[in-house]
């Protein structure tokens, strides 16, 4: 219990830090642009660390989350069965391949800190869309039992509840969501926009097969 309360601290801990860092790139981006007078002006040290920073975390989160990132296209294009199967394909090679699984730590994931969590929820969503909600329940449950601090898991449920009547169970898996940090607010849709971003760019830049 003890150990679950210390990654919940840290996990908001970090949500804090990239909020600010959100807010620093706005303010930056919008000095680069309109800042002429130096009312927005950002110590020069500070651009050349802020860039570092999103090229190098862009770059791991590129290689190591592909697969998450095309699974999630395919579902979006309504691909779901391919979308799953690559998502399988995704847990697989965490388990076969550790390095690749200690890769993924190094990429940013906001609302988990283990990678096989990305996997089953594609797979989740997959079923879900597809209109199989037993198997897009388990396959949420699975995602919270290995990570019983996704909050973004816990919606899951919670959509999948609500789709199949169950409205007291719906209820209780949102009001789990938030008091694990996921409340729909802006720094949630701006994380969850990052997200898709970089899964767009990561997408259209050829890479070796891994």
């Amino acid at each position: 219990m003890q150990e679950l309360k210390a990654k919940f601290m840290t996990r908001t801990t970090l949500r804090k830090l990239l909020s600010v860092c959100v807010i620093i790139t706005v303010i930056g981006t919008f000095e680069f642009f309109f800042g002429k007078n130096g009312k927005f002006e950002l110590h020069p040290t500070l651009r050349i660390l802020l860039v570092l920073t999103i090229v190098v975390l862009f770059n791991i989160s590129s290689f190591a989350l592909r697969k998450v990132f095309s699974s999630r296209r395919m579902i979006r294009r309504g691909n779901y069965v391919e979308g799953a199967q690559v998502a399988r394909q995704f847990v697989a090679e965490l388990k076969a391949q550790p390095w690749k699984r200690l890769l993924c730590k190094f990429a940013i994931e906001v609302y988990t800190s283990e990678p096989e969590v990305l996997g089953h929820m594609c797979i989740a969503s997959a079923y879900r869309h597809e209109g199989n909600l037993d198997a897009a329940f388990s396959a949420y449950l699975q995602a919270t039992q290995i990570d019983p601090l996704c909050p973004t898991a816990f919606l899951g449920l919670a959509l999948v509840s609500g789709a199949l009547g169950n409205q007291s169970q719906a209820e209780f898996y949102v009001a789990r969501s938030r008091d694990l940090g996921y409340t729909g607010s802006i720094s949630d849709k701006l994380f969850m926009l990052g997200g898709d971003l970089t899964g767009k760019i990561a997408l259209s830049a050829p890479v070796a097969n891994s």
